[in-house]
């Protein structure tokens, strides 16, 4: 038998208002999974590039493309080093932006360093130093876009 706008159940009480609530419920779990789940979204972790076998060369991964805002740069180097040099520039230029020295493959660019980066286009290199002082391994020019 199906239950019409007057339908009532076993004891003899109305079910008109058994709709809107299922309704409600159904919008309140579906509202909070959607919440839940944009909230949870973060950009994703870069892929740390594969080194090819035998290879000298330190590969520059982050930033490249189109950015916002720069707040790292991430490197892999295929050989020990002892420090890196990481140097960035405008494009087209020869004029230093930044010049770091790190022991880490990565440079974090706290407030005080990203006031030096204005909109426009970069190049960044890194060279790989040996603990004896000497270059042992250098990356080709990355580029990036800050907008």
């Amino acid at each position: 038998m199906a239950l019409g706008a007057d339908a009532t159940s076993r004891d003899g009480l109305s079910l008109w208002w058994q709709r809107p609530v299922v309704l409600l419920s159904a919008l309140t779990v579906l509202t909070t999974l959607v919440l839940s789940v944009l909230s949870s979204r973060r950009a994703p972790e870069p892929v740390r590039p594969l080194l090819k076998p035998g290879s000298t060369e330190v590969v520059a991964f982050l930033p490249v493309g189109q950015v916002r805002r720069v707040s790292e740069f991430r490197w892999a180097s295929p050989v020990d080093a002892s420090r890196y040099i990481i140097v960035v520039r405008h494009a087209g230029s020869t004029a230093e932006v930044l010049r770091r020295e790190t022991n880490a493959q990565t440079l974090t660019i706290d407030a005080e360093l990203a006031r030096r980066f204005r909109p426009g286009d970069y190049n960044w290199t890194i060279d790989a130093v040996g603990s004896n002082g000497l270059f042992v391994a250098h990356s080709n020019v990355q580029t990036f876009l800050l907008r």
